[in-house]
């Protein structure tokens, strides 16, 4: 049995991005992410016919989220077991605060 080798990226802007391998056989790919501990998808996208997926920016920060992908074919069906990430507390005021250094360091060079 292939594997989808699931693995997830947390992006600087608050997106996360899925990636996987391709199985043989393999039409289409199914993608869908949940909060842990919560019933309802923050995406849930049928078709793919690539093996990635960015989710959109800026997702709760202080969450668990978990992707799962399954992988559909004539004669294939492979599920990847799942992958968690965390988007901890703080993650944007961390993005700001970097943000506010570079802009006040470039300032002092200027002057």
């Amino acid at each position: 049995m292939s594997q989808l080798n699931l693995s997830l990226t947390l992006n600087q802007d608050g997106s996360i991005t899925a990636n996987w391998s391709a199985v043989p056989g393999a039409v289409s790919y199914h993608a869908y992410m949940l909060i842990v501990g919560e019933s309802h998808a923050v995406y849930n996208v049928d078709n793919l016919t690539v093996t990635s997926y960015t989710s959109k920016s800026h997702l709760e920060d202080g969450k668990q989220y978990r992707v799962v992908v399954t992988a559909h074919g004539s004669h294939t069906s492979v599920d990847s077991e799942g992958a968690k990430i965390l988007i901890r507390h703080g993650f944007y005021d961390i993005q700001m605060f970097i943000i506010y250094l570079i802009a006040a360091a470039t300032l002092l060079f200027l002057k």
